[in-house]
């Protein structure tokens, strides 16, 4: 269901990171994570103040161990 929703609309932020948060923590072996990188390179161009979510987005980012410290400041930064 993320995936049409993403293919619908690709620009969509919040929908970006449900299926971001979605493939990370969802365990490798069911092969369910085809989009991490792709997503990640969106969700850290696109972030900016005032988006619906983002304080579940800025709470989830501090924790999140697959964006590099550099990476993670600057998302954290624009939200």
């Amino acid at each position: 269901m993320l995936n049409i929703a993403v293919t619908k609309d690709p620009k969509n932020y919040e929908v970006r990171f449900l299926r971001y948060s979605f493939e990370c923590e969802t365990p490798t072996w069911l092969d369910l994570n085809a989009h991490i990188a792709k997503d990640e390179r969106f969700l850290i161009s696109h972030a900016k103040k005032g988006l619906p979510i983002a304080d579940v987005m800025r709470a989830y980012f501090s924790k999140n161990e697959k964006l590099n410290p550099k990476e993670k400041q600057k998302l954290l930064n624009r939200l």
